[in-house]
């Protein structure tokens, strides 16, 4: 079933009705998105395709008691504009998948992991784990910087839109920088360029969420997790932090294989045991056999 669209004219005359007090809740108008924020309304133009989406989540800091009406004012938001079909403009990254939730329940659950680290995300999408990130590192108050990365540029305009959304406590984080990353550098003519990339961010912490899924992409990942991972000057430690959702066991297995050919160790790191703290998708709900989170670090 889909809904039915609205004509902006229409919802632009009835959002002018509106008493002075009351927010609009849906206006079309990009200089009134902070107004929007939370409410998880669809903005339509001529697709169905794109919507407004906001996921509440528990602090560390609070504790859950079922016994008690819930406050709303306990939660922290994360409000993300994405696409909700699987594939948008050629690319998958215009919408938050499932192992990117079971990421984001790790790191709240254990916020020490990423308090004051400095963050390279791989394949951030339209934001959703860079928003967690920063919120959590601004909550902790040992803020570091955090670099989001992606190759599509038009994926990667969608991931800043989003961290900086005014509703997003993401936005006050004063050191999250954005950049355009061709794994397939780690592999070419560009190695130069992309290891001066990696001195500069200097990562302790790399992230990345259901960026396995691809058996062509293994090859350019686990080399650019190489690079990445390999002991700076004055760091020692570093480790990735990747989640993925099973769907093809032999892409599971041939990155197990190539990542331990490139003397990388693998850990698993189990899920958060509790009820998931994001409300179930199609795609993200399921057996939690279909998510493995894995702690990669160099031999």
């Amino acid at each position: 079933m889909h809904d039915d669209e609205i004509d902006s004219r229409i919802l632009e005359h009835y959002l002018s009705l509106l008493p002075p007090s009351a927010p609009p809740v849906g206006s079309t108008q990009a200089g009134l998105r902070d107004q929007i924020c939370g409410l998880g309304l669809p903005l339509r133009n001529s697709t169905p395709s794109k919507s407004f989406i906001t996921h509440f989540w528990v602090p560390p800091s609070q504790n859950q008691d079922t016994s008690t009406p819930v406050d709303i004012a306990s939660y922290q938001t994360s409000t993300l504009h994405e696409s909700q079909m699987m594939i948008e403009s050629g690319t998958t990254g215009l919408r938050t998948w499932g192992a990117s939730f079971k990421l984001a329940e790790l790191f709240i659950a254990h916020p020490d992991m990423m308090q004051g680290k400095t963050i390279l995300e791989l394949g951030s999408g339209v934001g959703f784990l860079g928003i967690v990130a920063a919120t959590l590192q601004l909550l902790s108050g040992e803020s570091s910087s955090i670099w989001l990365t992606d190759v599509n540029g038009e994926v990667l305009s969608r991931c800043q839109y989003n961290v900086t959304l005014p509703c997003n406590l993401s936005s006050s984080h004063k050191n999250i920088h954005y950049r355009n990353l061709d794994w397939f550098d780690a592999m070419g003519d560009n190695q130069e360029g992309l290891q001066h990339f990696l001195d500069e961010s200097s990562p302790e912490l790399i992230l990345g969420a259901d960026i396995i899924f691809d058996p062509a992409l293994i090859p350019p990942l686990v080399a650019l997790l190489s690079l990445a991972l390999r002991p700076g000057e004055t760091q020692t430690g570093r480790i990735a932090v990747i989640a993925m959702t099973i769907r093809n066991i032999d892409t599971f297995q041939a990155f197990l294989s190539i990542a331990e050919d490139s003397r990388l160790a693998i850990e698993e790191i189990p899920l958060v045991k509790q009820n998931s703290m994001f409300m179930e998708t199609a795609e993200s709900g399921g057996s939690p056999n279909r998510f493995k989170i894995l702690k990669i670090s160099a031999i």
